[in-house]
């Protein structure tokens, strides 16, 4: 418990081991200690508020827990679900703020209890999806809401609406209205977090400049400390990650981010004179698929297995579904990219169902040979989506391989005009490189020439976007185009394409690196492709387990978790076809050249 919050309070003896909410009521859990409980419940929120504002959450649960204990109202008990949802107890949070709906409402306190439902029915879809749960919690929102009609209750009761809507228009004019009524009643943290989900859904529908215009200004309000809840930032920055990712740019996220960690302690509230927060905590709850996939899209493989490894626990033990893209559709990805094929079928099982799957699924398709399965799979899913959806990209780009290993030239053809419309509008140097390379990819067979100008500018599009993975992808294409009139390019090309493979530790991409570079007469060396099969972090770890150290050991050198090294030192067995620790030591001294050297040295 922090020492500045003992001064607030007199002393204080133990509190309760835990807490329970059933059968209708607040029950005090009793130690067998004899518990003395503060019966001075002002003083007590204002000891859970200046904690929560330090970031000490579990100090602020404690204090809330006796308030809740001598006055189970809405105010006490918002606290405390506020202390437990940064404490990770997110089920226990919402069953908390939903008791204090309810004790706002028998106190005639009717914007409080509309902000506590429509927070519910938030967090309920969050957890579980759409379904009677939130749609149940929107309904008492708006109920009380309507009997505070000069407050700001009603617009979070919109953004709640506007989050669950399937109607795109729909859910922009709600939106508008959630900022119309914030700005009418001064509720900051209600603007920008309004402003920032009508920036996401408009940069959806392909109207970048409106949606970046709306998330920079919702960031600045936040970063500013004009909101005053840490979670709004929160939700903010992941309004712009979740943008970033659909514009494939990543210029205003690396600003922002630039930005936030060079003030890292940030003035969050009202309290602010009592302490600040670090950038670290306020998004530890947000931020793990998302840190991923960023590291997945800029080919930093190793760290996008670390953070998706971990988000993946992270869901296991609270049971709770992810509030983004799912994890294990990511990790996927990297396993197919990795030719880990049957694992990364394993974790697809669980997920198949999600809209996030269907593009792994489809890749995984691919890779074992069953091209028309994955087109049906990628048209059904990209017809779902409006036409100029650009979140339909992702879809479209894989259903054009999709098509050619098909052999419909045509249909993928078609596909490639309806990549180019949707980058024409986004103006996204991302997006205007998958064109090329979907362009370059349908003409590559009948037209080498052209598709050459096209994959040089695919590769550029991709080198300038910061997509290590497809620039390398792309060169390795441009190399096939210019491989009739230009040898010696072709190999240069390819050569860079392997080396760049080789760093990220795609292995299926430096299988067909090489293969390219042998049909081309050029040499690879058996000795140097087993080891090519390897991360730059699996060769990290084979070194440590030749020096003998434990995977513990592992772990703590290299800042992972023991689970996480485990699972690198299994991958060297697989990948090398060796049976023991022994045998990669063995294997490590006398490959050691080539385990600890660069990919010019292969």
């Amino acid at each position: 418990m922090f020492e500045c919050c003992k001064s607030v309070l007199p002393t204080v003896h133990i509190i309760g081991e835990g807490y329970d909410i059933a059968r209708g009521g607040w029950q005090a859990i009793r130690s067998r200690a004899t518990i003395e409980v503060m019966t001075d419940t002002s003083a007590l929120l204002a000891r859970g508020a200046e904690c929560l504002t330090l970031g000490d959450y579990a100090a602020a649960r404690d204090a809330f827990v006796q308030a809740v204990a001598a006055a189970p109202d809405g105010a006490s008990l918002d606290g405390l679900a506020e202390a437990l949802w940064w404490l990770g107890e997110v089920e226990k949070a919402a069953d908390v703020r939903g008791r204090s709906y309810a004790a706002h409402a028998r106190e005639r306190n009717y914007e409080p209890a509309a902000r506590a439902a429509a927070w519910v029915a938030r967090e309920k879809r969050a957890q579980n999806g759409e379904g009677s749960v939130p749609r149940g919690w929107r309904v008492r929102a708006r109920e009380a809401a309507a009997r505070a009609p000069r407050t700001s209750a009603l617009g979070w009761v919109l953004v709640a609406d506007a989050e669950s809507s399937p109607d795109a228009v729909r859910a922009a004019a709600e939106y508008d209205d959630a900022i119309a009524a914030a700005r009418a009643s001064d509720d900051a943290d209600l603007e920008c977090l309004a402003l920032a989900r009508r920036g996401l859904l408009v940069i959806g529908q392909a109207d970048p400049d409106q949606g970046i215009r709306d998330l920079d200004g919702a960031m600045a309000a936040a970063m500013s400390g004009e909101a005053r809840d840490r979670r709004t930032l929160a939700e903010v920055y992941c309004a712009l990650m979740d943008a970033t990712e659909l514009l494939g740019g990543n210029e205003s996220l690396a600003q922002w981010s630039a930005d936030l960690m060079r003030t890292r302690q940030l003035d969050l509230g009202p309290l602010a004179g009592a302490g600040a927060v670090s950038a670290e905590a306020t998004f530890s709850a947000f931020c793990g698929s998302c840190c991923g996939g960023v590291f997945l899209a800029i080919g930093r493989l190793d760290d996008a297995e670390d953070a998706l490894l971990a988000s993946i626990a992270d869901l296991e033990r609270s049971g709770l579904r992810s509030r983004c893209i799912h994890p294990g559709a990511l990790l996927a990805d990297l396993r197919i990219a990795q030719g880990r094929l049957s694992e990364a079928a394993a974790l697809l099982v669980s997920i198949a169902d999600l809209p996030e799957a269907v593009r792994p699924l489809a890749a995984l398709d691919l890779a074992t040979g069953d091209a028309s399965s994955a087109v049906s799979r990628l048209s059904e899913a990209a017809e779902q989506l409006p036409r100029a959806a650009v979140a339909s990209l992702p879809l479209l780009t894989m259903l054009v391989d999709a098509l050619l290993a098909q052999g419909d030239v045509a249909a993928a053809g078609q596909a490639a005009v309806r990549i180019a419309a949707i980058a024409a509008r986004t103006r996204s140097p991302r997006h205007a490189a998958q064109a090329h390379l979907a362009v370059g990819r349908t003409t590559l067979r009948a037209d080498p020439a052209s598709a050459a100008a096209e994959l040089r500018a695919a590769m550029l599009g991709f080198s300038e976007a910061s997509m290590a993975l497809p620039a390398a992808r792309a060169r390795l294409l441009f190399a096939r185009a210019v491989a009739q009139s230009d040898h010696g390019s072709a190999v240069a090309e390819a050569r860079a394409a392997r080396a760049a493979f080789h760093r990220m530790g795609a292995t299926v991409d430096l299988d067909e690196a090489n293969a390219f570079l042998r049909g081309m007469g050029v040499p690879t060396g058996p000795g140097a492709r087993n080891v090519g099969r390897l991360s730059p972090r699996e060769k990290e770890v084979m070194r440590l387990v030749a020096e003998g150290l434990s995977n513990p050991e592992i772990a703590q050198r290299l800042f992972i978790s023991r689970k996480t090294a485990g699972h690198h030192v299994s991958s060297i067995l697989q990948k090398l076809g060796l049976r023991s620790r022994t045998e990669v030591a063995a294997f490590a001294v006398v490959n050691a050249s080539q385990v600890g050297a660069g990919p010019e040295q292969e």
